[in-house]
C-alpha cells in the first residue's frame, strides 16, 4: 500500500513540476531541492531558508554549506509534511492570534512590537517571512496537540516510582542537566543488519566526537538525524523525569562535558552530552512529576510520529550541493 501511495504521489507531482520550470521571460529556471507528496520545495527557497539561518547564527560556528543545507531541507520537509496535514483538517491560525504570539514575543525579550520587527529587518532578514516562519510554528503546535497528547495517559504508578526514584536518588532531586545529543535513526522495521549499521556508525561518530577540539553543537548541526540537529542537538534545561529512561542511569553517573553511547531507543541510537548540570532545590509534588512525565512522553511520542510521518510520505530529496 506503501508503495501505491508513492507511485500515485509521484504521478501526481509531475503537473506541479512542470508549472515550477517554466519561468517568465528573462527570468531563470528554479530547481527542485525536494518533492514531498504533491507539493515541492524549490532550490530557491532552499537557498533563502539557509541564508536566513547563517544570518540569525552568524557569530556560531556552523557546519560546511553541503552539511547545513541538508539539515535545513530535512527540516522544511518535516514542516511542509505537517502542514500538509494541518490543511487537510483545517487547522489554522488566525491573525488576531498571530498578532498576540508576536506580540508575546516582544514582551519576553522586553522591546516592543516596532522594536522586534527592526530588529528582524537589522538582521537582514524579512519582517513577512518571519511572521509567517511563526505562524508555520504555531499551525504545527496545534496540530501536534491535537495529534499527541490524546495518546498520553500518565498513571498513578507512573507518578508513585518517579516520587520513589527522586527520594532515592540524590543527583536526580538536586539538579537540572543540560543534554545535547546526536542521533542516528533507524527505519519503522529495522533489521537485524540495519541495526548493526546504524550502531556501527554511532561507534565511529562518537570517535569523531571525542577528538581533541571538536564542538558537539556544531557536529550535532552536521550530523544528528534528529528533530533538535539545526539546534545542535539542543535538548535544553531539565530535571532527570523530564528526559528519556535510556538517558537517566548515564546521567546520574556522568560530569560535565562528559559524552555517553551509543545509546539504544526505538527510534534509532542517541550519543548524549552533559553540557552542564547545576543544583536546584528539590520540591517535587505528585503533580509536578506528573507534568515532568507528561512533557517526557509528549517529546517521545512526537519525535516517533514526525519519523512515521516521513517513513510513510512520498519524499524524493534531489542531490544538495
Amino acid at each position: 500500500m506503501k508503495k501505491l501511495l508513492k507511485n500515485i504521489f509521484a504521478v501526481c507531482i509531475l503537473g506541479a513540476l512542470v508549472s515550477s520550470m517554466a519561468a517568465p521571460a528573462g527570468q531563470g529556471i528554479d530547481g527542485i531541492a525536494a518533492v514531498v507528496n504533491d507539493q515541492i520545495i524549490t532550490q530557491s527557497e532552499l537557498r533563502q531558508k539557509v541564508e536566513d539561518f547563517k544570518k540569525e547564527h552568524r557569530s556560531e560556528d556552523l557546519p560546511a554549506n553541503k552539511e547545513l543545507r541538508k539539515q535545513i531541507l530535512n527540516g522544511m520537509i518535516a514542516t511542509k509534511l505537517q502542514l500538509q496535514i494541518a490543511d487537510r483538517n483545517h487547522i489554522t491560525v488566525f491573525p488576531d492570534e498571530l498578532n498576540k504570539q508576536i506580540s508575546d514575543i516582544a514582551k519576553r525579550n522586553h522591546i516592543t512590537v516596532d522594536s522586534l520587527r527592526k530588529q528582524v529587518e537589522a538582521e537582514g532578514l524579512s519582517y513577512a517571512s518571519y511572521r509567517e516562519n511563526i505562524k508555520n510554528q504555531m499551525i504545527q503546535t496545534k496540530l501536534q496537540q491535537q495529534v499527541i497528547m490524546p495518546k498520553i495517559n500518565i498513571t498513578t504508578e507512573q507518578v508513585e516510582t518517579v516520587m520513589k526514584a527522586e527520594k532515592n536518588t540524590p543527583k536526580a532531586s538536586e539538579a537540572i542537566f543540560h543534554v545535547r545529543d546526536v542521533t542516528v535513526s533507524l527505519p519503522d522495521a529495522p533489521t537485524p543488519a540495519s541495526i548493526v549499521k546504524a550502531k556501527t556508525q554511532a561507534k565511529n561518530l562518537i570517535k569523531k566526537l571525542k577528538k581533541k577540539g571538536v564542538d558537539f553543537k556544531a557536529f550535532a548541526m552536521a550530523q544528528s538525524e534528529g528533530s533538535q540537529a539545526l539546534s545542535g542537538g539542543d535538548l535544553g534545561w531539565h530535571p532527570l523525569a523530564e528526559l528519556p529512561d535510556i538517558f537517566t542511569s548515564h546521567l546520574i553517573t556522568m560530569a560535565k562535558g562528559d559524552i555517553a553511547g551509543p545509546i539504544r531507543a526505538p527510534n534509532g541510537f542517541h550519543i548524549i552530552k552533559l553540557e552542564d548540570i547545576k543544583s536546584q532545590k528539590s520540591d517535587l509534588t505528585p503533580e509536578k512529576a506528573r507534568e515532568m512525565l507528561f512533557k517526557r512522553e509528549f517529546q517521545t511520542q512526537l519525535e516517533d510520529w514526525l519519523h512515521d510521518l516521513r517513513e510513510n510520505a512520498y519524499v524524493k530529496v534531489e542531490e544538495v550541493s
